[in-house]
């Protein structure tokens, strides 16, 4: 699954649980309504009561498992995103080739291969490993991995899930969706 399929899943998701909440608070507004009917006696009231402590752990549920969904999707994505740096052969650039032609390279000429190579984590560790074995020193570059950002992107979109459903009152799951998500979606450029 990719970032923006996560996304789409997300928004999915969220739009079935917040359906699903909806139809339930529905119930609990009626169940509250029967409370203040006079003429119910207190065991009817309890057992009122009752079935509205059992809609509220209903929500608690589909809030749970909406947001377990979501987190095991985002640890999904996040593994993947982290793989996708890993060593590959076919990452190898023509460049390689210049390791073990037999010419002696000069420092200038490896910091050369380095730099044409930043971002490739497979030749970036082949020039490092060059230069090492030919007591080269070589101008370390800042490498941030494509993939950090984003993983602070699906990092952010499972926050804001959490923080979404952790609102007590289904409204406030609503209203903080439609707060943060936007966001979130115009962010990670979806």
């Amino acid at each position: 699954m990719t970032k923006k399929e996560l996304f789409k899943f997300t928004k999915e998701t969220f739009k079935n649980a917040l359906t699903e909440m909806g139809e339930i608070n529905k119930k609990m507004d009626s169940k509250k309504k029967d409370l203040k009917n006079p003429d119910y006696s207190r065991k009817r009231t309890d057992e009122i009561h009752k079935e509205i402590t059992d809609l509220r752990w209903n929500i608690q549920d589909i809030k749970n498992r909406t947001l377990k969904e979501i987190s095991k999707e985002a640890d999904n994505v996040m593994e993947e995103l982290r793989n996708s740096d890993a060593v590959r052969g076919e990452s190898l650039t023509d460049d390689a080739k210049l390791f073990n032609c037999g010419v002696e390279l000069s420092p200038k000429d490896v910091q050369g291969i380095l730099d044409r190579n930043k971002g490739n984590s497979t030749m970036e560790q082949l020039t490092y490993k060059y230069a090492e074995a030919h007591n080269i020193s070589l101008t370390p570059t800042v490498y941030i991995p494509p993939y950090e950002t984003e993983i602070e992107d699906v990092k952010n979109l499972r926050e804001c899930a959490r923080i979404c459903l952790e609102q007590k009152e289904y409204g406030g799951v609503v209203d903080a969706y439609a707060r943060i998500f936007p966001q979130i979606w115009e962010n990670a450029e979806i």
